[in-house]
Parts: structure tokens; sequence; C-alpha cells
């Protein structure tokens, strides 16, 4: 009985350990953000970077407001992901742009309506590195999106996942 019960005392200290180890990790490398539009904006032109200035959470302050660029503190593999919506009779096409270089893209509009488009990405990111959504370049129709402080239909949010 002694000996069962030394060996399930060193068995719990392990997982105790290896769960503090776990949890130390996991504060160190604490990333998160979510940012949506605070107020419409209109009379958007190519390469137009969206600043998502209302912030829920910016978890290691990566993300910044005034600009609208996360910019990566952590080696590793990040969640991105962007939404955007509109009312106005019109296309709208989105990049999330790494650096100056597209991503992944999102299309919406050409009827009446509300319309959305959203992208969901896998990231694998160096510290340093800038992200933001943008319009595409080959857009030019003047393009608009909607944005409120009480139904946040266009987002911009991110994790870190792990190294």
């Amino acid at each position: 009985m002694t000996i069962l019960c030394n060996i399930i005392k060193v068995k719990c200290t392990g997982k105790r350990e290896q769960r503090n180890n776990r949890s130390k990790r996991q504060v160190v490398g604490t990333v998160a953000f979510s940012a949506y539009l605070d107020h419409d904006v209109t009379n958007l032109g190519p390469d137009h970077t969206i600043q998502f200035h209302g912030v829920v959470l910016n978890k290691g302050n990566a993300y910044n407001p005034n600009t609208g660029i996360f910019t990566v503190p952590l080696d590793g593999v990040y969640f991105l992901t962007f939404a955007a919506e509109d009312y106005r009779f019109h296309r709208e096409w989105l990049n999330l742009v790494v650096d100056g270089q597209l991503f992944s893209s999102t299309v919406f509009g050409a009827a009446n309506g509300h319309f959305v488009g959203s992208n969901i990405v896998l990231a694998r990111l160096t510290i340093g590195q800038s992200v933001w959504v943008a319009v595409d370049s080959r857009e030019t129709t003047g393009g608009s999106l909607q944005g409120d402080n009480t139904e946040r239909f266009t987002t911009f949010s991110g994790f870190y996942l792990y190294e």
C-alpha cells in the first residue's frame, strides 16, 4: 500500500509540474486582440487600410487602433479573422495583408440588402511582421463599410496559438 501511494504521489507531482509549466508558457505567450469598426466609412479607395477603432480586447498591446495594424510580438502560428459588412449597393473586395503582401481575401456585394464577407486563416508569423485589413488594390468603386458601436459587423481579430 505504501509503495502504491508513493507511486501515485510521484505521478500527481509530475502532472502538477507539467500543468504549471504549460500555464507559465501560456502567460508568457498570451497575445489576443479583437477590434471592430465603430463608425461607417465611405469613399474607400485602393489599398486603404481599415482602422478598427473599437477595441474589445488587446492582450499584449500588439494591435494599434490608430493605424489598424497588428504587429506580431512573438514568433508562432496565429489564428486571424476578419469580417466586413455594408448595406449600400456596391461590391467591396478586402484583403488580409502581411507586410504588404496578400494573405487572404473576401468579396461581397453587387445587390440590394446587407452583405457580409469574411475569412479565417492560420498563419505562421515572425516578430515584427505587420498584419492589417485593406481594400484590394484593384477595387475602384469608392466603396464603404458599415460600422457601429452597438452592431459590430465589421471586425478584425486574432490570437497566438503556439510557437
